[in-house]
Parts: C-alpha cells; structure tokens; sequence
C-alpha cells in the first residue's frame, strides 16, 4: 500500500479504504510518519480508526502517535492503545521549549528500540508537522542546516507545496530553527536534548523605533498600536491562553514619510518567547507585522530588523506597502543588579531611593513606596497614642478606597485592617504586615527589576554604601505633623469611610509622616 522511494523519504501515496474515504500517510524516514488524522465531524466520518487499523497490522505494539493539533485529540485515544502524546501548537513557531519537549520525547522513543515508530499529525495542513520534524532531523544528525531540513521535508509534504514555502520560509519559523541548531552545537555532553539549556534570561524592552511608514490605507501611512505578549507552554488540554500580555502600546497616527517613530515600551520586561505584534488602526486590526523571538539568543541591545526580517512584512517583495529604507530598531537593556543594589538596599540608601522614587512616579506607582515607607516607620513607633493616631492616617490615604493613593492590594487584606481600626484600642506593630509583605512584593517582583534596567539606574554610581550620612538623611526625610486625632466615632469604618470629619479640640495629638 505504500511504496519507497529513493532515500531517506517514501513518496505519499493513498490507501484505499471502504467507501469513498482515503488515508494518506507520508513517510519522512522509515519509523517516523507523518499523517493526517482526524475524527467524526457532523456527516463527515473521521479516518482516526483506519489508521488505527494499519498501525496495528503493520506496527503492533511498537507506535506512538504524536498530536500537534490545536485543540487536543477529537478522536478517542483507545483506538491508538492510548499511545498518544498531545503537544498544542497554538503559535506558529511554537515556544522554544514545546520544540525541545516534542524532539526530546520522539528522539526517546525511538532509542528505546529499533522496531518502535512514530506517527505526527496535526489538525490543519502538514506545514506546522514539518517544521516540528525538521528539529527532529537537525536533532537526529540526518540534516546539517535548517535549510536542508527544510529541502528534506519539502518532498516529504508535496501534497502541501503551495503552502509549504510560504510557512516555512517565515522569518520567525527560520529564526526558531536556527535557535534549535544552536541548541544542538551547545548538546555535547549527552545524546538528549537538555530542556534546562533553553534557559530564559531577562531582558528590559526600552523603546521600539520604527523608521519609515508602510503604506496601510488608501491615502498612505497608517495608524500603528502594537503589543508585547509572552508566549507560554501549553500542556496537553489546557484551556488556559498560550500568551499573556505585558504591554499595550497607545494608537498614533503616522502619515506618509521616511519620519522615524518613536514607541515607548516602559522597560517592559521580557522572558522566554516574546512575539511583539504592531497592527493598524483598531487593536484587532489587520497585522503591520510581527516580531518572535527568544531571549536567550539576544546579544546586542539594539536591533536592527528590515522588511524582510519581519513576519507578516516579508510577504511585501514588491515594496507596493514597505517604503526601501523601512527597518525597526528595538532598543533593550539587560536585567542585571549592579553592586550590592539590592532591593532592600535601594530602600535604605537615599540616593537609590530618590531614582527609584522617580522612575515609580513615571510609572504612576509612587504611591507603593511611599506607603512601604511609612508603614516601616509605623512599626518603630514607641507610644501606643501617637501609634494609633498614625495608624488612622496611613489607613485613610493608602486603604480608603475613594483614595487617590490607595494600594493595590488582595482583597480582604484592606477591610481586615479597617475592621481592626474600627473596633479601636490599642494597635499593635503588626496591623500593616500583611499589607507591607503583598506591597514589598510587587515591588520586588515588578518595579525593581524594571528600575534597575533603567538608563537612571544605570548612571548611579556603583560605589555607594550605606553609611551615617545615609542615615542622617533618611531621618531627615519624613517630617512630623501633629494632628488632631480621631476619636472612636471618626475612626475608620470598615465600609472604607470616614463616618464623620476630625474633631478639632480633641487634646490628643497624632502623628502622620510626609515625605520630604
């Protein structure tokens, strides 16, 4: 039913089944194939158990079948003897590391004995198979490049030809290839693909400059908005996105020229596989072009990428959209703590402080600092009357809700405390811990790594120490206004309210601390 051909590959041919229905199988080597499996959808009757059959009466026992589809497996995977592995590909190329897994698992299988074969297929065309299986013949030592991996399944999918060069001829499926080769050059010291190695290094997206705009419309230039959004793994049927998205870039519009654009991306940081897309009016538009990459393979802080760098743009040979100067210029910045500039050492040492302060306040989160700051301060206060009073005062400018500062915080963590303020007594150094802990993290987990890839950062020098002067200076900072207090029936009601204004003859002083 199937006859070889010269080579590594057999020429596809159809296989004749009851009725009018075909099953055609492509052999890429003589145990790995590829096929086009599908189920029962509405009349249409699915080929899943046809195969099966010819699995079992030629390969009993010694096949595993290897999904690539979208949306799982719509057949039942008894009919394969459960030997099927599912590895989504939403994303064209798909994460680096769906690559590694999927060439790691195959490789394995088929090392485990000579009569074991493999059988790949996806729910659409045989394209994103090939591309997949191409990691596999540049993993297994059958093809050198990514360009004779690509000539080697060229002839392995004909069926597809007026696809395939235009699939994989895709700058960003070349890019991951020659990621993957690198990846192998790196594999000396074991016979399988080490997962660890496609490590993920972070990287601070600092602007995008675009010079020349492409032609979109009727009377020329166009009105870009781009977005940043991390590509993850998917594993088996999770539902969940395959991307999140860590920026969202302001619509402009650009008119007709060789001006070059400017697109601030807010040190946004980047991790694993990033695609940065830029689209045309509305945000679901129609694609300018796109960018997908890897940070690992990022060596220079500045890249320079032409039309035919670029996915979507590549396709315009003519230049009837891309004027001949057009390139895309991405500035980055490395993630890197420089000295002892810790982030507790950037809350003590002033000198940090006041850069870090700055770049929040760009940032619109000047108000997590502040509120960080001061509530440490809350925690060194000796007097149980002037600890109350401060106490109120932090919780009605960063917990009220109607407050133009109030943090972000989980929800329960702000009426816990307001609850505690509204019973009244004494308070305790810890009321603001749990707040301080979720603050504190946010800050260390989002602004830090941002500030520190800053060119603010950057210019600091990397001498500076905590010292007296230091101190001196951050006991300086916050200055001591006395206020009247509130009395039990003012206090902060757990609604999030003031439930009346502060008395002004009340003889008890309170404290609240100002930034200087």
């Amino acid at each position: 039913m199937l006859r070889r051909s010269s080579g590594y590959f057999f020429k596809p041919m159809a296989i004749e089944m009851r009725g009018e229905d075909k099953l055609e199988l492509s052999y890429v080597t003589k145990r790995v194939l590829v096929a086009s499996i599908h189920g029962d959808h509405l009349f249409k009757r699915g080929n899943a158990p046809d195969i099966a059959t010819y699995l079992e009466q030629t390969y009993s026992g010694h096949y595993k079948v290897y999904n690539l589809s979208v949306h799982g497996c719509k057949y039942e995977k008894a009919c394969f003897n459960n030997m099927v592995l599912e590895f989504p590909l939403d994303e064209y190329p798909p994460p680096l590391l769906t690559i590694v897994q999927f060439v790691d698992s195959l490789s394995r299988w088929l090392d485990a004995s000579p009569r074991n074969v493999a059988v790949v297929h996806c729910d659409s065309s045989r394209v994103r198979c090939a591309m997949m299986l191409c990691c596999w013949l540049l993993a297994s030592g059958r093809c050198t490049t990514p360009l004779h991996a690509i000539n080697f399944m060229e002839v392995v999918c004909n069926d597809d030809m007026g696809r395939f060069w235009k699939e994989l001829s895709k700058p960003s499926v070349l890019r991951y290839l020659n990621y993957f080769s690198l990846l192998i050059a790196d594999s000396v010291t074991s016979p399988h693909m080490d997962i660890r190695r496609a490590s993920t290094p972070r990287k601070a997206l600092l602007r995008i400059d675009m010079h020349g705009a492409p032609d979109m419309g009727l009377l020329g230039g166009c009105s870009p908005h781009f977005s940043i959004k991390r590509r993850k793994v998917r594993i088996g049927k999770d539902k969940d996105s395959n991307s999140k998205t860590l920026f969202y870039g302001k619509v402009l519009d650009v008119k007709r020229g060789d001006q070059v654009v400017e697109f601030d991306c807010c040190c946004t940081l980047l991790d694993g596989d990033i695609c940065i897309e830029f689209c045309n009016g509305s945000f679901d538009g129609p694609s300018i072009f796109a960018y997908r990459f890897h940070t690992s393979f990022l060596q220079d802080d500045c890249l320079e990428l032409r039309r035919e760098d670029l996915d979507v743009a590549y396709l315009d040979q003519r230049g009837l959209k891309f004027p001949p100067n057009f390139k895309v210029v991405f500035w980055f910045s490395s993630v890197r703590p420089r000295g002892k500039a810790s982030f507790e050492t950037i809350l003590d040492n002033m000198v940090y402080q006041d850069a870090f302060r700055a770049f929040l306040a760009t940032q619109f989160a000047v108000e997590n600092l502040d509120f960080l700051l001061k509530a440490r301060h809350f925690c060194q206060l000796e007097d149980s009357s002037v600890r109350n009073s401060a106490a109120h005062m932090i919780a009605s400018k960063y917990l009220l809700p109607e407050s133009p500062f109030q943090v972000n915080l989980r929800s329960g963590t702000s009426e816990r405390i307001l609850m505690v303020l509204h019973h009244g007594g004494d308070i305790t150094r810890d009321i603001f811990n749990e707040a301080m802990e979720e603050v504190s993290d946010t800050l260390r987990t989002d602004s830090y790594p941002r500030f520190i890839a800053t060119p603010e950062f950057a210019r600091i020098p990397r001498n500076l120490v905590w010292n007296a002067e230091s101190s001196t200076r951050l006991s300086r900072a916050y200055s001591v206004d006395v206020v009247p207090s509130l009395s039990r029936s003012d206090s902060v009601l757990p609604t999030g309210r003031l439930s009346g204004a502060p008395s002004s003859t009340s003889s008890s002083p309170s404290l609240t601390i100002k930034a200087a």
